[in-house]
């Protein structure tokens, strides 16, 4: 066995990363821990932290491992075989003869039940562990992770933290950190804890993948049906999610060269619908987009009309409708090269019809330019917007009013899309027409003044947006607009965006103090000529 006095504190490094739910570092620490010295909480740590990373073989072979370090103990053994599936909570109690025993096992107990998804069991052993007051880490750990538990709103709200982490780790491109929340977060999605959460099939997707990357091919397929399973147990084997689901399994499993696996899920894929002459290839990749991001109710939309979309009932004009809507549907999830590919068939489409200058044609040329500039095609987005806005002011059918709209909603567009440069050169244009038009106290002028606002906010311009919000709401009070309906939540809005504005400017005026202005606490000095 090991030596069992450590000489610094690599203990509570593998305690604070547990707790945190870094359980890749968590388990790298304890190995190396373990590799000298012997403490039962960092083994009991290590195992756990592999069974949350989600690969049984690791975790078995590492009960072997620890077995035939514990010198025959009879004790230890016993933790291993409650850890290993051997024996049950009871009889591991029966083993334990001495407090720090009791403790070890109710601490093993309340973790594995919440890696099961167990909350209540968990929290119950847990609160067991922390009061038998042993002198010992296991009660001061599993104090922490009742505290945590509460901080976090249980096992759900973990999930939903363990979520936002990841996606933050996506996009700053960290990988690493991405992969080592997969398995946590799929275990709490497959234990019930995240119950129907649309995210389950998506994850266990991607969990797939990472699994392949990481040489682990057999783990691999097995998940990738796993994720046609969840989505079925789900939303029912009558659904078409199972069959998208599919489909982008079936991709994956190709691009991994596995065409046994591949053929097997085309099957389940290419389940043929009643009436169906052949399914709009466009319509069905945007519903394996949306299906991978998690938003089942657009994928399922999608899918529907990839199987209706030749109806012989149908006229071009509701084809095109149905193309359009999921087009709209995933430029709101944010992808940009599937919303231009959808869009272009849909200019191109009413093109046809000599539609072009139909509004609702215009709206999709002013997103598809959005889109082209996101995905790096900036001159198609620059020609397309300038002929757009050519068409609008060209056209007899818009009134001055109309066309202030007009921007306004590109002036939005572009904003949600970051693009914020070009939102307040919009922005700027809806406020100088409406002015034009109505004078420099128009109703109008609230929500572009709103616009502004924001897209000062965003780019640090605090002072800015605090003028903007100030002249919105100066003109909303004016106009008696609370009592307009339509106008019921900008009060809120202007509102929120003054104190915003606010706080971002005495902000700026702290960080442009010098630094002998301000106190160790980082706030700004009493003026002494002021101090009686």
């Amino acid at each position: 066995m090991p030596g069992s006095h450590p000489e610094d504190d690599r203990d509570l490094r593998v305690v604070d990363a547990y707790t945190e739910q870094d359980y890749v570092t968590a388990l790298d620490a304890a190995e190396a821990y373990l590799e000298e010295w012997w403490d039962p909480l960092i083994a009991q740590l290590a195992l756990l932290s592999q069974r949350w990373l989600g690969d049984p073989e690791r975790e078995r072979l590492m009960i072997e491992d620890l077995r035939n370090a514990t010198d025959e103990d009879p004790w230890y053994h016993a933790v291993l075989d409650f850890h290993a599936g051997k024996i049950h909570i009871g009889e591991l109690l029966d083993k334990a003869s001495r407090p720090e025993q009791y403790a070890e096992a109710y601490f093993a107990a309340g973790s594995r039940a919440l890696s099961d998804g167990d909350e209540t069991g968990g929290r119950a052993w847990l609160q067991q562990c922390a009061e038998t007051h042993v002198d010992t880490l296991e009660p001061e750990v599993a104090a922490r992770e009742l505290e945590r538990l509460d901080e976090d709103g249980g096992l759900a709200g973990r999930l939903h933290r363990i979520l936002e982490t990841m996606r933050d780790a996506l996009e700053d491109d960290d990988w690493d950190h991405v992969h080592g929340l997969l398995a946590p977060a799929w275990r709490l999605l497959r234990s019930g804890t995240g119950a129907r959460h649309p995210l389950i099939a998506p994850l266990t997707l991607f969990h797939a993948e990472a699994l392949w990357d990481d040489g682990e091919k057999e783990e691999a397929v097995v998940r990738a049906f796993q994720a046609v399973d969840a989505v079925k147990a789900d939303t029912g084997a009558d659904s078409p999610l199972p069959l998208v689901a599919a489909r982008a399994a079936q991709e994956i499993l190709f691009s991994w060269g596995d065409v046994t696996a591949a053929d097997e899920m085309a099957e389940l894929a290419g389940a043929a619908r009643l009436g169906a002459d052949g399914p709009d290839q466009d319509l069905l990749d945007a519903a394996v987009v949306a299906f991978r991001v998690g938003d089942l109710d657009t994928a399922f939309h999608a899918y529907e009309d990839a199987f209706t979309h030749q109806d012989p009932d149908d006229t071009p004009q509701a084809a095109t409708e149905r193309v359009r809507r999921t087009a709209r549907r995933i430029n709101a999830l944010g992808d940009r090269r599937m919303t231009a590919r959808l869009l272009e068939r849909v200019l191109a489409e009413s093109a046809e019809r000599e539609e072009d200058d139909d509004p609702e044609t215009l709206s999709d040329a002013l997103v598809l330019a959005i889109a082209l500039r996101k995905v790096g095609r900036e001159e198609e987005a620059a020609a397309l917007f300038e002929e757009t806005v050519e068409r609008v002011e060209a056209s007899r059918e818009w009134t001055a009013d109309m066309r202030c709209e007009f921007y306004d909603f590109l002036a939005e567009r572009h904003e949600e899309a970051g693009l914020f440069e070009h939102a307040e050169a919009l922005y700027e244009e809806v406020v100088h027409r409406y002015t034009d038009e109505h004078g420099d106290d128009a109703a109008d002028l609230v929500l572009p003044l709103i616009g502004l606002g924001r897209v000062y906010l965003a780019t640090d311009r605090p002072d800015a947006a605090l003028d903007a919000y100030q002249r919105a709401k100066d003109i909303y009070d004016k106009h008696g607009l609370r009592l307009l309906i339509g106008f019921l939540d900008h009060g809120r809005i202007l509102e929120d965006g003054l104190l915003a504005a606010e706080g971002a400017v005495a902000e700026k005026a702290l960080r442009d103090l010098p630094r002998d202005a301000m106190d160790e606490n980082g706030d700004e000095k009493d003026d002494p000529s002021m101090t009686p």
